[in-house]
């Protein structure tokens, strides 16, 4: 399915709030980040003010090296490392994550990649839903024990719809 400009998430302060306190509050000044849906790159900028390192995936190359040619070459932000890839898979290379955060939301369920790159005791921020979506949060229990919901709550101005393998799911 091609990707229509038109349907791209739309960020507002409250969900910038919303992504900081949800996976910020629990993340040292060490920690490594995974961001799944880099867009115009706002949220990278954020998270890299938070985090030691943030690894940034975009399923589009154009917009993934559009926002790394602002933060990188132009705003000089260092600790932002950019992949054009299918974020379904996560980037499990760098894997596990303090936290990871999802811009883009999925029918049912966290991909399961994406489960298994999560450190211990960390969340997981991801909009779940088609037509009626809520932004969950997630934690991860144990090494072996799935992802426990810890928050969830109705989102009235919709995500775009995770592309890629994600719709194959």
């Amino acid at each position: 399915m091609p990707h229509d400009p038109s349907k791209m998430s739309v960020w507002t302060g409250y969900f910038d709030s919303k992504l900081s306190r949800s996976a910020g509050r629990r993340v040292p000044k060490e920690a490594s980040v995974l961001e799944v849906g880099t867009g115009a790159g706002y949220i990278s900028a954020l998270l890299s003010s938070m985090a030691t390192r943030v690894y940034t995936l975009e399923i589009l190359p154009e917009l993934s090296a559009r926002a790394r040619k602002v933060l990188v070459d132009d705003l000089d932000i260092q600790n932002v490392t950019f992949r054009p890839a299918d974020g379904f898979q996560g980037w499990s290379d760098e894997a596990p994550y303090d936290a990871i955060i999802v811009n883009s939301a999925v029918r049912e369920e966290v991909p399961w990649p994406l489960e298994g790159q999560l450190r211990v005791g960390k969340r997981l921020v991801i909009p779940i839903g088609e037509r009626e979506q809520r932004i969950t949060v997630w934690q991860r229990t144990s090494m072996t024990g799935d992802l426990e919901l810890v928050h969830e709550e109705p989102i009235s101005m919709p995500f775009a719809m995770m592309e890629g393998e994600a719709l194959e799911e």
